[in-house]
């Protein structure tokens, strides 16, 4: 229990960031300034496919970029210290997002039927805006790390 309060303590503003998206996400919902599109096509899904990949490919390599920087002495104090753990939680949320976007993605080209079911949709639109949002925010980490790697040499 203990490791989980200092793992959330770490990771206050990702949370943080989730929840606030997720909110926005709601009331624009609720007020309908955005809407799920059901009139998509199957060529529109393998776009969100493609464009999910092309993101979750990227926060992969940023991921190696982050492994790799451990092996100078100054990240490596960092990691350490607990200090990347909000580093790769923005990184591990991103992913996990665009995986949940993959597979709306996948089940709408491969059975029509869920083209029809909202929740699907939902899914498959929010988890990829929301991918997105903390796509640009693990970017914005990975430039820092970068930094701090290119300060030690």
């Amino acid at each position: 229990m203990k490791e989980f309060r200092k793992q959330l303590k770490r990771n206050l503003w990702n949370i943080g960031l989730l929840i606030v998206s997720l909110l926005m996400v709601f009331l624009m919902i609720k007020h309908g300034i955005l809407e799920v599109d059901s009139t998509l096509t199957t060529s529109d899904h393998f776009n969100f496919l493609t464009i999910n990949s092309i993101l979750a490919g990227f926060l992969f390599t940023g991921l190696g970029i982050m492994i790799s920087g451990l092996s100078k002495e100054k990240v490596l104090r960092l990691e350490s210290a607990g200090y990347l753990d909000k580093y790769y939680f923005a990184i591990y949320t991103a992913i996990f997002l665009n995986i949940l976007s993959i597979v709306a993605a996948i089940m709408i080209i491969y059975n029509e039927k869920y083209n029809t079911i909202d929740f699907i949709l939902y899914m498959e639109q929010i988890s990829l805006l929301l991918s997105i949002i903390f796509f640009i925010k693990s970017m914005n980490n990975l430039r820092k790390i970068i930094n701090k790697i290119r300060k030690s040499n």
